[in-house]
């Protein structure tokens, strides 16, 4: 019977190859790294274990500037992929961008699509969302 329930959590879920290959990545600005370190310490703070995956903090920089970016909820059990996606040009030129993240677990290579935002500060809280929804926060 636990085959049957992980061979369907897993059939909507998909590969971070598969996501490095259908998806148009643009490089994670300074800031908004800034900002998800400033989140993740708040959280630490509280006594939450939400971390920078460990498996990714040798590598960080090649990731962010692929537009990825690996968070682990410990504590939550589960891992958030944030990929920041190229959405084209503005009316006056400028780089438009989408914040795409992934629930999922980086050790099975499964991941399954959490949801689009316009902006990184949207994205990023989705993290505390995760906790209430679990009654951590």
């Amino acid at each position: 019977m636990p085959n049957e329930i992980d061979d369907l959590s897993e059939m909507g879920s998909i590969r971070l190859e598969d996501i490095a290959k259908t998806t148009k990545r643009i490089p994670f600005k300074d800031s908004e790294i800034e900002f998800a370190i400033t989140l993740i310490k708040k959280n630490q703070a509280r006594g939450l274990q939400t971390t920078i995956h460990p498996d990714f903090t040798s590598d960080a920089r090649a990731y962010i500037e692929e537009g990825m970016f690996f968070i682990s909820l410990e504590d939550a059990d589960t891992d958030i992929l944030f990929v920041k996606e190229d959405a084209g040009k503005g009316l006056l030129g400028g780089q438009k961008s989408v914040f795409s993240f992934y629930l999922g677990n980086v050790y099975r290579d499964t991941f399954t699509p959490g949801g689009t935002k316009k902006s990184w500060s949207i994205a990023i809280t989705s993290i505390n969302n995760i906790y209430r929804g679990i009654g951590m926060l």
